[in-house]
């Protein structure tokens, strides 16, 4: 019998030292992966493009055009837009399409990027 079990230590007790916190810690870590992850695979699969006004196209006042579609998943909206001055900024200003990105598209960011990257790359807009 160990020197634990002599002093009426449960066998949780025994464990509950510095490497059980860490395994709770990463434990916790990873089922908020989980279901970080999880959550946003409903999203995408009813997602659909949306025109948006990137920037890159402009009238000869200055103006942005609509000229290229983005991948935006259900309830989620992130939109990037390139400034006159050849920079590239997220939208949160609004722009002259009301598109804007809002609290679930900063959320899951990395997981749009991700996805506009992997499966749904931007197409451009030929409805002007």
């Amino acid at each position: 019998m160990g020197q634990d079990a002599k002093k009426g230590k449960t066998e949780g007790e025994q464990r509950s030292g510095p490497r059980g916190g860490l395994r709770r810690f990463l434990l916790v870590v990873f089922l908020l992966l989980v279901a970080y992850l999880g959550s946003y695979v409903p999203l995408s699969l009813l997602g659909n493009y949306e025109p948006v006004h990137s920037g890159e196209t402009r009238l000869a006042k200055g103006k942005a055009v609509l000229d290229r579609e983005v991948w935006q998943p259900l309830w989620l909206t992130l939109v990037f837009h390139q400034r006159q001055d050849g920079t590239t900024a997220l939208n949160d200003e609004g722009s002259p399409d009301g598109a804007q990105t809002g609290l679930g598209g900063r959320v899951y960011m990395p997981l749009i990027m991700l996805d506009r990257r992997l499966f749904h790359p931007d197409r451009a807009h030929d409805r002007f």
